[in-house]
């Protein structure tokens, strides 16, 4: 009687797994066959500090999340894009940002007027800061984002600050400049 019992109980715990194992893959395989919804959206607009950014492909909107070309999105915010295979990672640099030290570089406000078609404007009142750049505004931080030199009378904006201007202006040929704001003074790198 004994062993009539442990072959029973052999042939129930044998039977439950088997159907434990049956009634997982059918719910596994249940989740890959979830519905997916996606929309390529060639009239979705993309603004980026005001300005109105162009994609070569247009975005994709998946369950009303919107995905973005990585690559082309890093770089109208000025970042170089790099991926490593071997990792499978993607890289994102801030390539417009250098920092020296703990000091950020500024450019010259009459050297970038110089060089670009569209004159950059500083707005300053009441705790409103902005840059006018080609009919839109920037706001700015008058505090970290600029300075102004007493001696010549020159007005100078952090690279942060106008980085958030690109891909409208580039820095690349401008010269840089240090602020050595302790002892109030700017010299060139």
């Amino acid at each position: 009687m004994g062993r009539q019992v442990g072959e029973f109980m052999k042939k129930y715990v044998v039977g439950f797994i088997a159907g434990i194992l049956v009634a997982s893959v059918s719910t596994s395989y249940a989740a890959f066959e979830e519905k997916t919804e996606a929309i390529i959206s060639k009239l979705m607009k993309i603004k980026i500090n005001g300005y109105t950014a162009e994609l070569e492909e247009p975005p994709l909107i998946v369950n009303g999340n919107s995905y973005l070309p990585l690559r082309a999105t890093a770089d109208l915010l000025g970042y170089h894009v790099n991926y490593s295979d071997e990792e499978k990672t993607v890289y994102l640099d801030n390539k417009n940002l250098e920092f020296y030290g703990d000091k950020q570089v500024y450019y010259s406000l009459d050297e970038i007027n110089e060089q670009k078609k569209g004159n950059l404007v500083v707005f300053m009142r009441n705790q409103v800061s902005e840059i006018f750049y080609n009919g839109e505004k920037y706001p700015f931080d008058p505090i970290f984002d600029y300075y102004f030199d007493n001696i010549s009378e020159k007005k100078y904006f952090s690279e942060q600050a106008l980085s958030r201007l690109t891909p409208k202006i580039h820095l690349e040929n401008l010269k840089k400049y240090r602020v050595n704001r302790a002892e109030n003074f700017i010299s060139r790198y």
